[in-house]
């Protein structure tokens, strides 16, 4: 199945499994973990859309809240990445970083997004004969047989290996094995297995198979470096009941069960959409998010004329917590100002951050090759130019954001203006502006923006501009000269 602009459906599935308690989430240190894998390119199977896109923006979106960002929790693995060797080693690097760290509580998250198709049973635990898998990049068929794929058994394996805590499942993927044609040429999103006897059909839900594998896990100290005594029961989240289809589409550019999961996790300005259960504890679960997604999805389903309802299973006592939502840190935004901006070579510019939200890194990238690793730096302009400065912050949870300015290097020749100072007395309505320019005996005539010409003082061969009343003249103000020079300066409020 070529990519193309067009629906594709198939059986996604989002698989939620632990017992991560709100009690538990408020008065143990915990600690989150995640792998989460999207194939669209595969090697030699038909590619698919979105599920790349699901993978991505499912991190992108819990990556925003501080129960997330701390370093190395999440790995992303995108097309080749996600072999089935790869997926295999990253769930165990996952275990293995979780040993690493002292804390009370683990939760771990695995994803994929992809093909998913039927087998025949090769361990002998099915009545039917077949078996349900997911299928990793490097899925192929050899002669009767597939090779490198991921059944519920061998996918339970992995995961039940990991260190005692929660486990979070999320599978975005079909069984069904077989074609449909739907709204704006809709296809299933599955592999059809040609090597399975005629009508055959898997009677077990790849989710009930999951579940039944994780079951108690930990309870018999099968999980690998056990931190607590408590064992796992299952929380599962299904895009689609057995037997049916799931859509994704290019208006949404995600699977639509996908969408509105990763949809109700909102942001920490705004809240999260799925966090509506009223409980007052700014916790948001598992079966919150099915009870956002599910009406969501089978709303936009129906409005194309197809059918798609998402299934719940929820084997635990407690809701199962996925994100803290209070104390969150604010997103870092870059801002900084320069001065001066402009000037002859050498020029020496200090830079000033401005910048807001919670920041751990500050790179500076002065245009010239040289770089800085502070937050206020000087820099000095050796060379006539333009330069494009940049500041980039960092938050813990490495978001990002830049902000650039420029800074100009003129010849040795060329006329300097320096804003000294620049002060507006609110009360009095007074705007006081000194500035001093590289031309000497006041043969230049200094003009500030806006508000009229400066006055020249011999004694201390300096300008001065006094204008009352005037109303309040913003954040900066601007200082020109007969002779080309000019400056910009921030105003001080008294």
């Amino acid at each position: 199945m070529a990519r193309h602009a067009g629906w594709v459906g198939g059986c996604v599935a989002v698989v939620l499994l632990g017992t991560f308690l709100a009690g538990v989430a408020q008065a143990q240190d915990v600690r989150y973990w995640a792998v989460i894998c999207g194939v669209a390119d595969y090697k030699t199977i038909n590619d698919l859309n979105y599920t790349d896109d699901d993978a991505v923006d499912l991190a992108a979106a819990l990556r925003q809240y501080g129960v997330w960002q701390g370093p190395d929790q999440i790995e992303v693995l995108i097309d080749s990445a996600a072999s089935a060797n790869g997926i295999r080693d990253a769930i165990r690097r996952m275990g293995d970083k979780a040993n690493a760290v002292a804390d009370d509580h683990d939760v771990f998250l695995f994803f994929f997004s992809g093909h998913g198709m039927q087998v025949v049973d090769a361990s002998g635990d099915e009545s039917d004969g077949i078996d349900e898998a997911i299928c990793p990049y490097n899925t192929q068929f050899r002669g009767s047989k597939v090779a490198n794929i991921i059944t519920d058994d061998t996918l339970g394996g992995w995961l039940a290996a990991l260190p005692d805590g929660d486990v979070v499942a999320i599978l975005d993927t079909c069984f069904s094995g077989g074609m449909a044609e739907g709204a704006k040429g809709s296809a299933v999103k599955s592999v059809r297995n040609p090597n399975l006897p005629p009508q055959a059909k898997s009677r077990r839900h790849f989710g009930d198979g999951l579940a039944q594998k994780l079951a108690g896990r930990g309870a018999d100290g099968t999980g690998a470096g056990a931190k607590d005594a408590g064992g796992a029961n299952a929380v599962v989240l299904m895009a689609c009941q057995e037997g049916d289809l799931s859509w994704e589409t290019p208006d949404l550019a995600n699977g639509v069960f996908s969408h509105f999961v990763i949809s109700g996790l909102g942001d920490p300005q705004d809240g999260a959409p799925a966090d509506i259960l009223g409980d007052g504890n700014d916790l948001l679960s598992a079966e919150e998010e099915f009870d956002y997604a599910s009406p969501e999805t089978m709303a936009y389903a129906a409005s194309l004329g197809l059918t798609q309802e998402p299934r719940l299973f929820d084997g635990t006592a407690e809701d199962t917590v996925l994100v803290d939502l209070t104390g969150l840190p604010p997103p870092p935004t870059a801002a900084f100002a320069a001065h001066p901006t402009s000037g002859p070579a050498p020029l020496a510019v200090t830079f000033t951050d401005e910048s807001t939200g919670s920041i751990e890194t500050w790179s500076w990238d002065f245009g010239d090759g040289a770089t800085s690793a502070g937050q206020n730096p000087t820099h000095t302009y050796a060379s006539t130019g333009t330069y494009t400065v940049s500041l980039t912050v960092t938050g813990p949870g490495g978001g990002s954001d830049t902000a650039t300015a420029i800074v100009s290097v003129t010849g040795a020749g060329a006329e300097v203006v320096v804003i000294t100072k620049a002060e507006y007395k609110t009360r009095r309505q007074e705007l006081t502006v000194q500035a001093v320019s590289s031309v000497p005996g006041g043969a230049a005539v200094l003009t500030v923006e806006g508000y009229g010409e400066m006055t020249y003082n011999k004694r201390t061969d300096t300008y001065t501009g006094q204008f009352k009343p005037v109303a309040d003249p913003g954040e900066t103000i601007t200082v020109t000269s007969s002779e080309g020079g000019s400056d910009t300066a921030p105003v001080t409020y008294r």
